[in-house]
């Protein structure tokens, strides 16, 4: 943005004075771990004008300090993003984990690596409908529910058909759910086993923790 305003004068400089865009002093003043910061909590909107704003910064009419500036606050936080990208999350067997809220119930979702299956997409899964997680390989995640009746289901996508099953919880249940493959024509299609709270405590302690968090309540059961 350019000033306009210059009085005459030994003071006046000989070209109109560029003045800092609010968007660029507020760029300048994020530091590389808060904007990753920003990213990795969901602030995913921010990334977008981070990066137009730094391609505009080559080319704006600037002191070329003040650009170096922006462009090595960017650079630095997409260095940190990617390294904080390829940290990988604790087992849940390190987790403090919180316990059942009052008259809930907890089901979780776990899934065993299978480096050698064909099929390494990575589904959604489903309660009553609504999006609960995604199925990534050795990784665990948890919802804690009201009581009632859940359809589980998993979006197998074009490589095989979208099993479903049901369960019935009641207030301090914890049911463990494993999602694997072996359905479908070609043994690569997903499949949904509630197994027994041994193996499943078992299965989810040697996974990755994903989180947990309450269902949405459009997913309550009926």
């Amino acid at each position: 943005m350019l000033s306009d305003a210059c009085a005459s004068g030994p003071t006046c400089p000989t070209a109109r004075q560029w003045v800092p865009d609010s968007k660029y002093v507020w760029i300048a003043s994020i530091t590389p771990w808060k904007m990753s910061l920003m990213l990795m909590e969901g602030e995913i909107r921010a990334f977008t004008p981070l990066l137009t704003w730094a391609a505009s910064a080559v080319f704006m009419p600037t002191n070329p300090a003040y650009r170096w500036l922006l462009l090595s606050r960017v650079a630095a936080s997409i260095l940190l993003l990617g390294t904080a990208s390829c940290a990988q999350p604790p087992t849940t067997a390190s987790v403090a984990l919180p316990p059942i809220p009052p008259q809930q119930a907890r089901i979780w979702f776990y899934r065993d690596v299978e480096p050698y299956a064909t099929n390494q997409t990575t589904p959604y899964v489903r309660l009553n409908g609504a999006i609960a997680g995604v199925a990534d390989q050795g990784g665990a995640f948890y919802r804690d529910v009201p009581p009632g009746h859940y359809q589980i289901m998993i979006e197998g996508g074009g490589m095989s058909p979208s099993p479903s099953r049901d369960v019935a919880l009641v207030a301090e249940d914890q049911v463990y759910v494993k999602i694997g493959l072996g359905a479908s024509w070609n043994g690569q299609g997903f499949t949904i086993a509630v197994e027994p709270s041994e193996i499943g405590r078992a299965g989810i302690e040697r996974s990755k923790f994903y989180g947990g968090r309450e269902l949405s309540p459009n997913a309550s059961g009926a």
